[in-house]
């Protein structure tokens, strides 16, 4: 141990020694030769002193002028978003079809090598898709463009300047950059920097922006360059003249090794035609702090490049904006893009499927120009901001401003694992003095993480993990986040004070063969450990964590959680063991677009299925949905009973004797009241119960397991949206399904869930779908087995022995008929062919039940579930 803090503070006094001669304008005798001072530097080092952190680093050098330099590798990323899902190969809708490489290459389709255009070769077509001179022929679709118009313009436009460039494969000008407000620009030489910038400001330079305050008091959508915002410079001395500053957190958000820069703006209010400072408040009751209405936080992450001359320099990538307003779903948020000369910062539009802004964007970046190596970096999408950023404990989409976060604590407090210096140790001092927060009088008002707990952290190695939860977990692991939502069914919380103490019986929702942490510290038997140590790979169905986080697994999470699980056997054990980490040289990151283009962009997922040989068989479109049937798929049969809530109550009914059902009664009395007694139709009950788990309860491709099919499959396996794809446009698009006034889409649909889906599921994700895949009728079909099995018997204490009777037998043999006759002997069945035909009719009946769901769902009625029966029987309702 002594060794230990021996290492830390050598490290302590390299960094203090490096943050001194960072400044030679401070430090001319110790650090250069001695020189004069310009006035202009002499009010610098008045009013903005020389930071003091043990994170520094230098930046890369500014190059140019005020051109916006793109590169192939972002503009073939935001073709992508476009056009992919349609077009790339094997893709061919409206006959064309290109793969995602530079130049043209040879590639299987089919079994046969057929030449498919790269990039290069298909820009053009592209081009004149994007500016069709007819709208009902521009690409994509009208009711794509429609939803964001600028983001397709836009990426036509810099597609015809990458044509009129040469089609180069690296950088290119594609426009001129607005005009830098204020501020200076970067220099030339490399600048020595933190993230708390170069130097900190003094409270007497401390100003306003009136004119921005008002700006984005009535913003809907953020302005398209950075630079239209707060961010006119990155000089913390020009920001502070008009109330921007820069701020660190304690327990920061790991992000692919990307360091990062945070700053904040808090508007001044207009009350009674005055202005009014305002100031982020502590409130001691909830602990947190009350943050004004359209608060501006930024954030702009760097990655380390090496520059020719072999020298580390940090890259601009990104910054995101959050405007922060309540409720959540209120604040405005984006991501700014630098372009190639780091001088430009451009809103990302880059459409989802849909056409909404914005998608992941992939796209690859030097990191040695030496070598000429380049690394794939992304840029999360929108629905990943939102995932995280839901569960705000302020409500307002902020999840790092926080008074745990704010409040830097000194080296071996708060389960701090690095040495901090005076610019850090000081900043709710400088805060307090700007006017940034009020409510409090000193940093020592604010809660500390030591003391968050109801018992006290068991050692240094649980507060320090619980330091690393509160920083890169806890936004999704508490009851506003995802991971508690019903979907995700996640338990554990893991915000301040609740790793204390751990209850070491708690057992995994996900693998409950598992407990969260061993009770003796084994690692790979902690499902905590596995969580953030296993590769994706090794996730099966599920992420690896921190979520949505790129570039894992994060050495740290793997320092500080594999120590804190091994104090479980001993803290012996837990100081002796070794972190053999090494950062990832690779990215693994999927697309995710769970959006549907709508409109008349529909397509079958077999668009084949009207060929006589190669499409749906004969026998599927022969079949029909009968009268008898139609009814029998309508009624609502009693399948178990409501869930109780506060919000309803239950009709006094009763039931005459025939329709009291084994499964209700207890004796001679009902083992719950009549009224409780929950009905479903048959194609409500069949898809909630074997089809929602993939397709999602609203029928829109949207669930767990379905994000993990597209993870998984490296995107290439999207489950069906029922909603906007097949039945989309009110079921409009069902008229796809037509062939000479007839139509087909119910035995499409059966088709496809018993034989005609062509869909291959990764490996990871076949257990949870089952041996039938994606031919989810099949499961339904044995479950009609059981109607006439002797071995696998069916009775009527079953809950859903009677619906599945109603759908089973409808126009099928009856009960008892003698060619469902099964040997007592062997248990098989005495006339083989004539069970499957009868077995076949019955998913086929079960198969319509489901259209007529999906049918309902789309038109807009609404079938309530067994745990909404406030739906149905509110409280004091009608």
């Amino acid at each position: 141990m002594f060794l230990r803090k021996l290492k830390f503070s050598s490290r302590f006094h390299q960094a203090a020694l490096a943050a001194f001669c960072a400044f030679p304008v401070l430090f001319l005798t110790a650090c250069g030769a001695p020189r004069q001072m310009s006035e202009e530097e002499k009010y610098r080092l008045a009013n903005c002193k020389p930071v003091e952190s043990y994170r520094s680093y230098q930046e890369t050098p500014y190059v140019g002028s005020q051109d916006i330099v793109h590169t192939y590798q972002n503009l073939r990323a935001t073709l992508n978003s476009a056009c992919a899902s349609c077009h790339l190969s094997p893709a061919k809708s409206g006959g064309f079809t290109y793969i995602d490489t530079y130049r043209a290459q040879e590639i299987s389709l089919g079994g046969k090598l057929t030449w498919v255009d790269g990039f290069f070769e298909t820009a053009e077509k592209m081009r004149e898709s994007i500016f069709h001179a007819d709208p009902s022929k521009q690409m994509p679709p009208a009711d794509r463009r429609a939803k964001n118009p600028e983001a397709f313009l836009k990426m036509g436009r810099e597609l015809e300047i990458w044509i009129q460039a040469g089609k180069p494969e690296g950088n290119f000008k594609a426009g001129t950059g607005p005009k830098v407000l204020t501020g200076k620009p970067r220099p030339v030489k490399p600048m020595s920097s933190s993230e708390l910038g170069d130097c900190v400001p003094v409270a007497g330079i401390v100003g306003f922006d009136y004119e921005m305050d008002r700006f984005f008091e009535n913003a809907t959508e953020l302005p398209k360059h950075l630079s239209e915002t707060d961010m006119t410079s990155l000089d913390p001395l020009a920001l502070a003249r008009t109330g921007t500053f820069a701020y660190n957190v304690e327990y920061p958000l790991w992000a692919d090794n990307a360091e990062k820069g945070r700053w904040l703006h808090v508007p001044w209010k207009l009350e009674n035609g005055r202005l009014v400072k305002q100031s982020i408040r502590y409130n001691p009751e909830t602990k947190n702090f009350d943050i004004p209405e359209n608060t501006r936080f930024y954030k702009s992450f760097y990655r380390a490049i090496t520059m020719p001359d072999g020298k580390i320099r940090m890259r601009r990538m990104e910054t995101r904006l959050i405007v922060a307003r309540t409720p959540s779903d209120k604040s405005l948020f984006g991501t700014y893009q630098w372009d190639e000369t780091e001088q430009v910062a451009t809103l990302v539009t880059a459409p989802y499927r849909d056409g909404t802004p914005w998608k992941d964007l992939v796209y690859a970046v030097p990191i040695d120009e030496v070598k000429g190596k380049f690394r794939d970096y992304a840029i999360p999408g929108r629905q990943r901001c939102i995932d995280c950023h839901v569960g705000s404990p302020s409500k307002n989409f902020i999840l790092g401003f926080q008074p745990l976060q704010i409040n830097k604590r000194a080296f071996g407090e708060a389960g701090r694992l690095d040495p901090a210096l005076s610019s850090d140790l000081s900043q709710v001092q400088r805060f307090l003095e700007y006017g940034v927060i009020s409510g409090i009088k000193s940093p020592a008002d604010l809660p500390r993480l030591e003391d968050s707990g109801n018992m006290p952290a068991r050692n240094v190695y649980e507060l320090r993990a619980n330091g690393y939860t509160v920083g890169n977990c806890f936004h999704c692991h508490n009851p506003d986040g995802i991971a508690f939502n019903k979907d995700n069914g996640v338990r554990l919380g893991l915000g301040p004070g609740e790793l204390f103490s751990f209850n070491t019986q708690l057992k995994s929702v996900q693998q409950p063969q598992r407990r969260m942490v061993h009770q003796n510290g084994e690692l790979d038997s902690s499902h905590i450990w596995r969580k953030v140590a296993d590769p994706p790979t090794a996730q099966g169905i599920y992420s690896q964590m921190p979520m949505h986080t790129p570039g894992a697994p994060d050495c740290r999470v793997l320092e500080v959680m594999g120590r804190w699980i091994r104090s479980f056997e001993s803290l012996q054990a837990a100081e002796t063991w070794e972190n053999n980490c090494k950062p990832s040289s690779t990215l693994h990151w999927i697309d995710m677009d769970l959006t549907w283009p709508s409109g008349e962009t529909f397509m079958p997922r077999r668009n084949d299925w009207k060929d006589p040989v190669e499409g749906m068989p004969q026998k599927y479109r022969d079949i029909q949905l009968t009268e008898n049937l139609r009814q029998a798929i309508t009624t609502e049969y009693p399948v178990g009973y409501w869930l109780k809530r506060p919000a309803c109550e239950f009709p006094k009914t009763d039931l005459p004797p025939e329709k009291r059902l084994p499964w209700m009664m207890k004796g001679t009395q009902p083992k719950r009241p009549y009224g409780e007694i929950y009905y479903a139709s048959p194609g409500a009950h069949f898809f909630k119960n074997t089809c929602a788990k993939c397709h999602g309860p609203k029928g829109d491709g949207d669930s767990p397991l379905a994000r993990s099919i597209l993870n998984w499959s490296g995107g290439g396996v999207r489950v069906a949206n029922f909603m906007e794809g097949m039945f989309g446009n009110k079921n409009e698009n069902l008229k796809t399904f037509d062939i000479d006034g007839v139509n087909y889409g119910g035995q499409y649909l059966i088709w496809m869930a018993m034989e005609g889906t062509r869909v291959k599921f990764p490996p990871e994700v076949a257990s949870a779908m089952g041996k039938h895949g994606g031919q989810m009728l099949n499961g339904i079909r044995e479950k009609c087995l059981s109607q006439i099995s002797i071995e696998k018997a069916s009775s009527p204490n079953f809950m859903d022995h009677e619906i599945f009777r109603a759908v089973c037998f409808m126009e099928n043999l009856y009960a008892g008929h003698p060619d469902l006759e099964f040997d007592p002997a062997s248990g098989q069945p005495r006339h083989p062919e004539r069970v499957e035909a009868w077995l076949d009719r019955a998913a086929w009946n079960a198969g319509w039940a489901i259209y007529e769901y999906l049918k309902e769902m789309a038109s807009g009625t609404v079938r309530p579930n067994n745990d909404q029966c406030e739906m149905v029987y509110k409280k004091g309702g009608t």
